[in-house]
């Protein structure tokens, strides 16, 4: 299915929204965060919706957090190849992922030999596009549907 130019459009503008004013700012408890250059990291070409998507993000967590955030392109496997790479990374908060649902949801589903579990190694930290290796922003899972409620 083929998205018409205003749908995307429209689109990139409520993520453009939860990126302005849904970023958990204050989720890392440590004062001194940042003190250094952000790399968000995707896992397409430069040009495409997730590069395009990535800069948005990038810009305005700039804009917020007082530091540089550098989109880093790194393609291949459908996004796996920078999931991988995100995974390995020291998990400081410095290394943030564009996570595709290829990458996040189906290659774990279809594939048994990745290099990382999406459950373990990686916190959503905007609306499900932008994963974080970062334990303090991980949450404890629901041990039952109450929790929910």
């Amino acid at each position: 299915m083929r998205m018409s130019g205003k749908s995307w459009l429209a689109g990139l503008a409520i993520l453009a929204g939860l990126v302005a004013f849904g970023f958990p700012t204050q989720a890392v408890s440590s004062t001194d965060y940042p003190n250094q250059t952000i790399r968000l990291v995707v896992g397409f070409a430069p040009g495409g919706s997730n590069d395009i998507l990535a800069r948005v993000i990038a810009e305005r967590l700039s804009q917020k957090l007082g530091k540089p955030v550098i989109v880093e392109n790194k393609p291949g496997g459908g996004g796996s190849t920078a999931a991988a790479f995100v995974a390995s990374q020291p998990a400081d908060g410095y290394t943030l992922l564009v996570g595709a649902s290829g990458a996040m949801v189906i290659a774990p589903a279809v594939n048994t030999t990745l290099q990382y579990d999406t459950v373990r190694d990686f916190s959503p930290i905007v609306g499900g596009f932008v994963y974080a290796d970062h334990d303090r922003l991980r949450r404890r899972p629901a041990e039952n549907c109450e929790r929910f409620r």
